[in-house]
């Protein structure tokens, strides 16, 4: 249900919204949010499935949000036992962090933008702006989300 209305909100804000040609990648930011807090098992489970329903609606080489939400979402999870969930200030920077890194791969693996594409450009341009939009949209969602999952006291007592 999520993943649906993640995508629904992803695929309806246009791209010059906030800033020129960018627009955010919630699928990602929740893929993120899922693994720091449930940890690699839910954030590898939850990135495929995300990368999968967005492989099916965007088109495009099938196959490869798949496999690199599964890997950011697990890569993510594997941070849950080192970062203490209550600094809501290290999900965004592993958000902006995991953004860097999801356009770095996307590029990599995809046939038409490797060769055709100037990677400095593509990250002065669309790849920073990009990882710092989901940061910020990521902390809100990621506040919102620690407060309506783990409320009344701390996470770990």
């Amino acid at each position: 249900m999520i993943i649906v209305l993640a995508l629904m909100v992803q695929l309806i804000i246009p791209p010059d919204f906030i800033f020129k040609s960018v627009r955010p990648d919630f699928i990602l930011i929740i893929s993120v949010v899922i693994g720091l807090t449930w940890g690699v098992k839910y954030g590898t489970g939850f990135g495929f499935a995300a990368g999968l329903l967005q492989d099916l609606f965007l088109g495009g080489m099938f196959g490869i949000f798949t496999v690199i939400k599964t890997f950011t979402g697990g890569l993510s999870g594997f941070l849950e036992g080192i970062i203490f969930k209550e600094k809501i200030i290290y999900p965004p920077v592993i958000i902006f962090a995991m953004t860097i890194i999801h356009e770095s791969l996307v590029i990599l693996l995809s046939e038409k933008l490797i060769f055709t594409i100037n990677y400095y450009s593509a990250l002065k341009l669309i790849i920073l702006p990009e990882a710092i939009l989901n940061a910020i949209i990521g902390f809100f969602i990621y506040y919102l989300y620690f407060k309506l999952t783990h409320s009344g006291g701390s996470y770990y007592e």
